[in-house]
């Protein structure tokens, strides 16, 4: 006998800001729609119910262009007809941070209780997937509840389409998989679901058909009789004749209850109707009800970076300062300033943005967003530590001789800094130290002293402002070498002075370290540097650098070893903008030859560093007939920059290059020699153990793929050894089992020029328009950033989250 089905027909838009439209021509059909929505809400009551996709950005986007409705919005909104939030926007959650999606949450939450409700409903539609804690995050939101289409894998079948979804410290969410997806109601009562405009004839018997369809899916995977249908899709408006459509359909079906219902509710109801249901833990990285489109993990990487540099910078720097500083020294905490900072990050967050699935003017305009994020977060940091500084008391030393080092993490860090700093002229010609405000001697090492004009308006002022210690030698030697009389030769004319210093600070957790420049013989370090031709040593490990950018890596520790690591790898990609895709013929080419050149770039007792050029040959780019690479080729001028410190066990690597290839793949390759299982994995709010193995995948819409997503790091241990390969901003890896081990390949880039294709080997069909997008060939010059650490016992003891 058919279950009694009471059916919430849920009208609803999935609204892509950008996408294959850039933002500002994807907001006139916004307004069109928003405009025809109010009116359709306050002239038909019997249509009584919409959802604005569960994001705010939209109410935002809209008043710009209309702020005289802004009353009429939020009369339906507190009047519970229209729904809107919790999100700001709809973000891709693996490649934004766990501590952006809390921000986005608070955003949504915020500017939807200025309209009187946010729905409160973990509705995420289209996303790629989602993260393991998401539970707990959404929790700490009074959300109980979980909407979802994208990630299910084998786990379908036993869970159905509702279950409870917890994490390890015990939060749980009701989740509601939409195994036909969010369209499956969309342009109800018409032969297509994307119509964007609706004629007002709809047929009574497609409805039934469409509904029906929906039925018979419920029946076989449901455990309640409460179905959600829904009634919309990408970017459609509002159909206003489904109360007549609702009350046609009701008499074709007289045992199923139908109403125009909204989420709140279809929640509500689902609740009362559910007792015992299956249970789940872990993340949603499958592709078999939908296509997962994983390889955005790795397109258009140099936005992926300017996240990590803007997300890091606020978070881990500029926030615990301003917290720092107003808590010591009585600064105001820049609230409005990190609030518009936010704003710009989260703009770039939703999930056909950062992402890097879209066409080439949508992503031009997300570079600028980032950049002014940098700028606010940089500034900040200026200002703060300027006004803290000043506040120093002066004693025996003026504050142009006193640093101020502020350590923003939760624990304890030994550092090597490097600075530049001006001195004033009493420093001239004598010798310099370091030393705490106890007396105590920082080891410090100065590596040349400039001779300048002294103080006044010109540009060294800006010198304290930059940030890095690269940054700084380019910007002084810029000047030195433009303006001849910038350099004072004249030992007998007065001067201030320019120091290079390096020294090894030990910082207190979450708090700041005073450093005294004072005239004086410094104490002798050791004589032993670390680096010598192409090796570089300290008491934890010794690395060996070759000319090919390999590197051979001893622990001393463990006395464990490691060959050939950091080997570049290049492949074909036929893929598209959402999915890596090799040819029919794959073609791998790896850096084999020993023609590059070796050079210590510094080498003191307290750091080194080791440079290696080369070039590496690849294929140009795909043969017409996407079979084949051609036999074009051309060459990527490659420079790796190899790093230690005396007191660290980690080795730090920067490779640049300029891609002057298309259609192809860069990666790193770490052959572990290390025998396991399952690697570790470093995610949002978590570290997870995660299979070498895939599922099989015969009946998923879209097969597995090997390569996966990690935040910070991933590592392979055995009982008593890891190896754990560092990044910043590469979020994709593979686990590659070999026969002497598992070898771990960091995506460095992937080179493609199409939105989306229909010819994939990882994908049967179309993810989207096919659009040609040719900047996503990212041929532009890349920096990369990651390092490696060996470790010995468990990567708990190994300390690896610090």
């Amino acid at each position: 006998m058919p279950k009694p089905f009471h059916v919430h027909v849920v009208s609803h838009t999935h609204w892509d800001r950008e996408w294959y439209l850039p933002f500002q021509k994807y907001r006139h059909r916004l307004v069109q729609m928003m405009d025809s929505l109010l009116d359709l809400l306050e002239k038909k009551p019997s249509f009584k119910y919409f959802v604005m996709d569960g994001q705010t950005v939209v109410l935002e986007d809209y008043l710009e262009i209309r702020p005289g409705n802004r009353k009429r919005l939020q009369r339906a909104i507190e009047n519970r007809r229209l729904f809107a939030g919790p999100w700001y926007v709809l973000p891709d959650e693996f490649l934004v941070s766990g501590e952006s999606l809390v921000r986005n949450l608070l955003r949504g939450h915020r500017i939807s209780g200025e309209f009187g409700h946010s729905m409160q409903v973990g509705y995420v539609p289209d996303p790629f997937g989602h993260i393991n804690q998401l539970p707990q995050i959404l929790n700490g939101f009074n959300i109980d509840n979980f909407i979802f289409t994208r990630g299910i894998g084998n786990e379908a079948d036993r869970l159905g389409t509702e279950f409870y979804w917890e994490t390890p410290d015990g939060s749980r969410v009701l989740a509601i998989h939409q195994y036909e997806g969010y369209c499956h109601g969309g342009s109800w009562g018409y032969p297509e679901i994307w119509m964007p405009e609706f004629p007002g004839n709809p047929s009574t018997d497609l409805a039934v058909q469409r509904l029906q369809k929906t039925l018979e899916v419920a029946e076989a995977r449901s455990h309640t009789t409460e179905v959600l249908f829904n009634n919309g899709c990408d970017h459609l408006y509002a159909q206003p004749e489904i109360p007549e459509i609702i009350e046609r359909v009701q008499k074709q079906l007289p045992t199923v209850s139908i109403e125009h219902s909204h989420l709140e509710k279809y929640i509500q109801d689902l609740k009362k109707s559910v007792k015992d249901l299956p249970r789940y833990q872990g993340e949603f990285r499958g592709g078999k009800t939908q296509f997962l489109l994983s390889g955005v993990l790795s397109t258009r990487i140099y936005l992926k970076q300017a996240n990590h540099r803007a997300q890091t910078l606020l978070e881990n720097e500029v926030e615990p300062l301003s917290v720092l500083l107003s808590t010591f020294f009585g600064i105001d905490y820049p609230g409005a300033f990190l609030d518009q900072a936010w704003k710009l990050v989260l703009l770039n967050h939703p999930h056909d943005s950062i992402c890097g699935c879209s066409v080439d003017l949508v992503h031009k305009e997300m570079e600028p967003r980032f950049d002014q994020a940098l700028e606010i977060g940089e500034w900040l940091l200026f200002e703060g530590m300027s006004k803290a500084a000043e506040t120093l008391p002066l004693g025996q030393h003026s504050p142009s001789r006193t640093l101020l080092v502020a350590n923003t993490l939760p624990w304890p860090r030994r550092v090597t800094v490097k600075k530049i700093v001006e001195l004033p002229p009493e420093f001239d010609g004598k010798p310099l130290k370091l030393v705490s405000p106890s007396g105590e001697e920082i080891p410090t090492i100065e590596f040349w002293r400039k001779r300048i004009k002294g103080a006044g308006p010109h540009s060294i002022d800006f010198l304290s402002r930059i940030r890095t210690f690269a940054a700084q030698e380019t910007f002084v030697f810029g000047l030195l070498d433009s303006f001849k009389d910038f350099l004072v030769e004249d030992s007998e004319k007065p001067a201030a002075n320019l120091a290079a210093l390096q020294m090894t600070l030990d910082l207190p957790a979450l708090g700041f370290q005073a450093v005294c420049l004072k005239t004086g013989e410094a104490q002798t370090l050791p004589e032993s540097k670390l680096a010598s031709g192409n090796t570089m040593e300290n008491e934890f490990i010794r690395v060996t650098v070759h000319p090919n950018g390999t590197f051979d890596l001893l622990h001393k520790p463990s006395n464990r070893s490691w060959n050939g690591l950091n080997l570049l790898e290049d492949q074909e990609d036929v893929g598209d903008e959402y999915d890596f895709s090799p040819s029919a013929n794959p073609d791998s080419r790896w850096v084999s030859s020993s023609n590059g050149t070796i050079k210590i770039l510094e080498n003191s007792p307290l750091a080194a560093r080791i440079q290696v050029n080369f070039d590496f040959t690849v294929p140009a780019r795909i043969e017409s007939d996407r079979q084949t690479r051609s036999k074009e080729v051309v060459s990527l001028p490659v420079q790796t920059i190899f790093s230690i410190e005396r007191d660290s066990d980690l080795v730090k690597i920067e490779t640049t290059l300029r891609n002057q290839a298309k259609d192809h793949r860069v990666r790193v390759r770490f052959p572990t020699g290390i025998q396991a299982e399952e690697v570790v994995v470093d995610v949002h709010f978590d570290v997870i153990r995660r299979s070498i193995h895939l599922p099989n995948g015969d009946d998923w819409v879209q097969k597995p793929v090997p390569t996966q997503n990690q935040r910070n790091f991933v590592a392979v241990e055995s009982p008593d050894s890891g190896l754990a390969v560092f990044n910043q901003g590469l979020p994709e890896y593979e686990a590659i089992p070999e026969k002497n081990g598992i070898t771990l390949a960091l995506t460095l880039f992937r080179s493609v020029e199409w939105l989306s294709r229909n010819d994939l080997l990882t994908r049967n069909n179309d993810a989207g328009p096919r659009l040609f997008t040719p900047d996503a060939q990212c041929r532009r010059k890349l920096t990369f950033r990651y390092a490696v650490k060996p470790y010995s016992g468990p990567w708990q003891t190994a300390n690896l989250l610090h």
